[in-house]
């Protein structure tokens, strides 16, 4: 009998790996599965961006918002120095 498929309690599980943990990367950091919406033109250039990069897609979008949410930080800072308020990005036109 193929002794992979066996499994005895405290050894193997039936794939082989013990405990049923798999072999390979460590585990990442935990993430938060989101559904979002992109414009054509912003899914095209993505697409174009990790094919000529090389990288993920999840790589770039998480790395743009990390970018992104400094530079939320940097304005935010500032603001704070001069006692200004920032306006709602959502109310531009």
């Amino acid at each position: 009998m193929n002794e992979r498929l066996e499994s005895t309690p405290g050894t193997a599980t039936p794939q082989g790996h013990p405990g049923g943990s798999k072999v390979g990367r460590p585990k990442g950091p935990d993430r938060i599965a989101r559904t979002v919406r992109l414009l054509e033109e912003h899914d095209r250039r993505l697409a174009a961006e990790v094919e000529h990069q090389g990288l993920s897609q999840q790589y770039l979008i998480e790395l743009a918002l990390g970018e992104y949410f400094k530079r939320l930080d940097r304005q935010r800072r500032r603001m704070q120095g001069t006692g200004e308020m920032q306006a709602d990005p959502s109310s531009r036109s």
